[in-house]
């Protein structure tokens, strides 16, 4: 692995001598771990997790992506990843940061790809975490009762997103270009719903309100993608940063959906799910929100 890193950091990817003879020993003694007693313990697991990191650290997926099937199998035997998290918390880590390459790169191909659609034009660095929220939000969607992310995993991932999103800008900054900033303060309003609190208002985010707002109002949309993005910003800060009974917010939501002809809150649902979604915490709050201004309309859901 030293060697791997040292060829990572200077972006050249060798199998030396050097490295062949320590991967041989190394396989060695995996397979006869694995063949005895001591095949689903710690270090057999640490092991199997280290060599899945170097094949893919070296670019080599298909042999990266048969010790990870190796490993998921082991852990199933374990229990599950969240029984070795409270069994051995520092190898879980690893293994899940495993886990969550893996699914990065098979989401990779879709909804990142056409999640381009939305954040065209938008800077390296705020493009770069959008990314990293469509992961995250993806991490969840593939959640279930039975399976949910372990609790310290999930205020780690809360923590991180934030925080690279207020290294990008402060909340009271304003970014350069109007995408860049639409995009930043509504990915922020985005998070603020996953953060745990006992009732939807109890915390009050007025700058990041005052900066969504301005950023809105002051973006044009021209394409049908544009618009989606807008409805997306708009029910973003209305589910948790607007004040209630905004006139202005409710305008914009029936101008947007007049103009991408969502006549019910299934349609306009499933265009704010393309874009990035969570049913069990949006769908309540998203749903209120719409019929807070339904009665301005001739839509019925």
């Amino acid at each position: 692995m030293s060697a791997t890193l040292a060829s990572f950091s200077l972006g050249e990817f060798r199998l030396t001598s050097l490295v062949m003879t320590h991967m041989a020993k190394t396989y060695q003694i995996i397979n006869k771990r694995l063949s005895g007693p001591e095949a689903l313990c710690d270090g057999s697991i640490a092991v199997v997790t280290s060599l899945a990191m170097h094949e893919d650290l070296n670019q080599q997926q298909s042999t990266a992506m048969l010790h990870f099937q190796g490993l998921r199998r082991m852990i199933d035997l374990r229990g599950g990843i969240k029984q070795l998290f409270l069994i051995n918390r520092h190898i879980g880590q690893k293994v899940w940061s495993i886990i969550l390459d893996d699914l990065r790169r098979a989401r990779e191909k879709t909804r990142r790809h056409s999640f381009l659609q939305w954040v065209r034009d938008t800077s390296t660095d705020v493009l770069d975490i959008a990314f990293d929220v469509i992961d995250f939000t993806e991490l969840l969607d593939t959640r279930t009762n039975d399976n949910k992310l372990f609790a310290l995993d999930y205020t780690d991932a809360l923590l991180v997103l934030t925080g690279s999103l207020l290294e990008v800008a402060p909340v009271g900054r304003e970014l350069r270009h109007c995408r860049d900033n639409l995009v930043h303060k509504s990915l922020l309003a985005y998070m603020v719903a996953f953060r745990p609190e006992y009732g939807r208002r109890l915390a009050k985010y007025d700058l990041l309100g005052q900066g969504l707002r301005s950023s809105t109002q002051a973006f044009t949309p021209v394409t049908i993608a544009d618009y989606e993005l807008l409805l997306w910003c708009l029910f973003c800060g209305g589910i948790q940063v607007f004040d209630e009974g905004e006139e202005w917010l409710s305008l914009m939501i029936v101008r947007a959906c007049e103009y991408l002809r969502l006549r019910t809150w299934a349609e306009t649902r499933h265009v704010l799910y393309n874009i990035a979604w969570i049913p069990t915490i949006h769908d309540k709050a998203g749903e209120a929100l719409w019929k807070s201004f339904e009665g301005n309309t001739h839509r019925t859901s």
